[in-house]
Parts: structure tokens; sequence; C-alpha cells
């Protein structure tokens, strides 16, 4: 039986966004990096601004998540990892996590697709090994001559209490982890990732988006929602930031 080509479409994507969400589930010991963002060759010059209201297996107590799912496109309820906790925005929808992933994701969402574009973005949490800079650096090489399209370290605002530290990487262009059998007939097509690592208090939280480069900038919007609701467990208030 034939599949249909858009269908094979979304198949192939899917498998291939997964792959490179696993691909970034090791991590490497370097300084770290450390919500401002700063100049980078190839990258739009501007300051990455969190607006309001989620990737690797948790180790031991040091991560959970909630598993309550909001309605389609509305807030839901916080998941938490790493000492932190989020909520997830609108435009993302919270999802259960596929069996195969159940122990190495927090959250799974969908980034709906609108218009013409053909396949739904993915986002996920997790928490994992090493830190900021390595992560970041080890996303970016999964990428052949990918176009850095937002790059810097940031600090979220946290009432009475430090600032929580982090990274974001916005990056567009074929992936390495897309090659293999899923794209043996032709090369993998361009994708927009965004990627940010925040220090928490039992380890480093990592929220990943993976997508078409159509729906970028309206997942970009929603990620930096996400990453403003981002807080310590014990603290009352989000992340914040003008």
């Amino acid at each position: 039986m034939r599949v249909p080509r858009l269908a094979a479409a979304w198949l192939s994507f899917f498998g291939a966004a997964l792959a490179l969400l696993l691909a970034g589930c090791s991590g490497e010991d370097r300084p770290d990096g450390g919500f401002r963002v700063e100049r980078s060759k190839g990258a739009r010059s501007e300051r990455v601004e969190p607006g309001r209201a989620p990737s690797e297996r948790p180790s031991g107590d040091a991560a959970r998540s909630s598993t309550s799912s909001g309605a389609r496109g509305a807030p839901a309820a916080a998941g938490t990892g790493a000492g932190l906790t989020w909520t997830i925005p609108e435009g993302f929808v919270r999802e259960a996590v596929p069996a195969a992933f159940s122990g190495l994701y927090l959250d799974f969402c969908r980034a709906p697709k609108q218009g013409a574009e053909t396949h739904d973005g993915i986002v996920v949490s997790s928490v994992i090994a090493g830190t900021i800079e390595a992560n970041l650096e080890r996303w970016k090489g999964q990428f052949e001559g990918g176009k850095v399209v937002r790059e810097g370290s940031f600090e979220l605002p946290v009432p009475g209490g430090a600032a929580l530290r982090g990274a974001l990487l916005e990056i567009e262009g074929p992936a390495y982890a897309m090659r293999g059998s899923l794209w043996s007939e032709g090369p993998p097509s361009p994708i927009r990732a965004i990627f940010a690592a925040i220090e928490g208090p039992s380890g480093l939280l990592t929220l990943r988006y993976v997508g078409p480069p159509a729906g970028g900038e309206r997942a970009a919007a929603s990620f930096r929602a996400l990453l403003d609701s981002v807080r310590r467990v014990d603290s009352g208030s989000g992340g914040g930031g003008k």
C-alpha cells in the first residue's frame, strides 16, 4: 500500500525531529556560558526578551513532571524538573510522552501547524548532564551550515532570589541527526530548532523545539513565553523580565 506523499513526509519529519532531539541527550563538561543575547557571526543582533507564560532522563528525584494536560492551545499545568517549574504556554499543546520516550522526556508538546505548514513542531523538556556552554555547542554541531538566528546567554529574574542563568540557541538548516534511513532518498529538509539550557538547583534543565522553518517566528514567541514561566519550585513568581 502506497503511503500518501504528505503523510510520508510528515512521518519522516517526525522521526527525524525525534532523532535530532535524542541526539542532544548526552552532556559534556566545559566552562559555563552564562536575558541578553550576545552577538554571534551570522546571528541577528537583538535582545531576546522573555514573554509570559517545555529534554534526557531525570536522575533519581532530581526531576519530575506533571502529567495533566490543558485544552488545545491553552496554558497547561506546570511541569517540574531540576528544581524548577514551568507552564506550557498558548501555542504549545502538551501530550502524553510517547511510550518509547517515557523515561527520557519530562514533557512532550506539539506546536500545531498553521496555514501552508506541512508539519507540527515538537517541544520537549529534560534534565541533562554537562554545562550550558557544552550542550549548546554540541547542539550547534548537529547542523551542517546552519544559519544561527539567535544565540546568547540570559538571566531570568526571580523576585527575592538570584536570577536563573541560561543560554539560548535558535538555528535553521539541515541537521546531521536527520541523515540515515529516514532520508535515504535525498538530503534532509531544513528545520528550525530552538535550544535553551537553564541552571536549576538540582540539575541543568533543557527546553527544545524542532519544527518547520515556516513556523519559526511564531514558535519562537511561544518558546520565549515558556522560558519566562520558568521559576524555582520554591518561588511564587515566574521568570519575569522586561
